[in-house]
């Protein structure tokens, strides 16, 4: 099943599980959001400075047979970036008046007048990622805002840049929750690794150059990757709490005192199970592999019935257990440095340190995020396996 059938799956699953009584109270804001994740497209934030064009860059990564989504002008306003059935433009003038206008019509429209600009656009790519774009101008505080509402609601940052080294005092901006989730293009020179990004990539002005098609591969497998994360997420919850129907099982729905037939459980997508793996890898190195997966397994376990019981949600506790489970599988991956592959014990060692900064939110946004990062250790582990 493709990713984002399983997504929509996951939350018309959800919707039927938030509207009965078989989640408790203490977890419903869980699978809210976990709904709400799903529902929506994943949100990618593009910045810059004027001379690193980061709306050149958006018109390349997305413009697709159509062109540029987006006028590179001068003082060109912040941007948004959305899937719709037709080609709609809407303006925010900076006095807070909204209008819809035309690609002709804006072009006559002072860019200086208007605060934002709203594109909804009917290209495919936006089905699953949608854009808010910003060219960062000014003071130092004037550009600590702009990144403060450019990053608000942001899974991903793509941050253009002329030079690298020539915005490393621009980069203490970057949210360190999305640090794991930030690239960085580099218009001019060599990409320079930094700390702050996922991943660094030289991509020059050429549309066609092999780097961009690089820079958008990396996007949109983060971007799958984050979204596969987002299903085994509400999977588990969805395991814990939707019973799941017998297979070819019939059965007559009680109609109920209001005449109306109670609505169906829908079927559990089931998480794939390591036991079935079939593996190439060395026996050595595949044993210990296994042993961090059921190590994993064991503690998400641990998890769930942690989550079943009564009572509020024991977030700090929980985030306890996610840490303990990550720092777990990292120390196993580092003591096994001689056979165990070492982007894998990177991988973990990642994982962990990340949870670290997880912990210090102590939300229920963060549980979700620890559950996913646990998930997000097991499939490397399983691909591992796979390979």
């Amino acid at each position: 099943m493709r990713t984002d059938a399983r997504a929509a799956r996951a939350v018309d699953q959800l919707a039927t599980l938030l509207r009965s009584d078989q989640i408790p109270q203490s977890v419903r804001s869980l699978g809210a959001q976990a709904q709400l994740r799903l529902a929506e497209p994943i949100h990618l934030c593009i910045v810059g400075r004027a001379e690193a064009n980061p709306v050149a860059l958006a018109n390349a990564l997305v413009g697709g047979a159509g062109g540029r989504v987006l006028p590179e002008i001068a003082g060109m306003p912040p941007a948004t970036v959305a899937y719709g059935p037709s080609d709609t433009w809407h303006v925010v003038l900076s006095d807070g008046e909204t209008q819809e206008t035309h690609q002709d019509e804006f072009a006559t429209l002072n860019p200086y007048g208007i605060a934002l600009l709203r594109r909804w656009v009917p290209l495919p790519v936006l089905e699953n990622v949608s854009l808010r774009v910003v060219t960062l101008e000014g003071a130092p505080k004037e550009i600590a805002a702009a990144m403060r509402w450019a990053t608000r609601e942001a899974d991903m940052v793509l941050w253009c840049a002329e030079d690298a080294a020539a915005d490393s005092t621009l980069y203490t901006h970057l949210p360190e929750a999305l640090q794991d989730h930030a690239f960085l293009a580099v218009r001019s020179g060599a990409a320079i690794e930094r700390a702050e990004f996922v991943a660094c990539h030289a991509v020059p002005d050429g549309v066609q150059d092999v780097s961009l098609r690089d820079l958008r591969d990396a996007l949109l497998a983060h971007i799958s990757r984050g979204r596969r994360e987002d299903i085994d997420c509400a999977v588990m919850l969805l395991e814990q709490y939707l019973p799941r129907q017998g297979a070819g099982a019939r059965s007559t729905p009680e109609v109920g005192d209001d005449g109306v037939a109670p609505e169906p459980v829908a079927e559990v997508v089931p998480l794939p199970s390591p036991s079935g793996l079939d593996t190439t890898a060395d026996t050595a190195e595949a044993d210990r592999v296994r042993a961090i997966v059921g190590a994993l397994i064991e503690q998400g376990q641990g998890l769930e019935a942690a989550l079943g019981d009564a009572g509020p949600v024991p977030v700090d506790a929980l985030l306890d257990m996610c840490s303990d489970a990550l720092s777990a599988a990292a120390a196993t991956a580092a003591g096994q440095s001689g056979t165990l592959d070492p982007d894998l014990a990177e991988t973990l060692a990642e994982a962990a340190d990340l949870m670290l900064l997880i912990q210090l939110e102590g939300s229920a946004s963060a549980l979700v995020d620890s559950l996913a990062l646990m998930l997000q250790a097991r499939h490397a582990c399983e691909e591992r396996l796979c390979a």
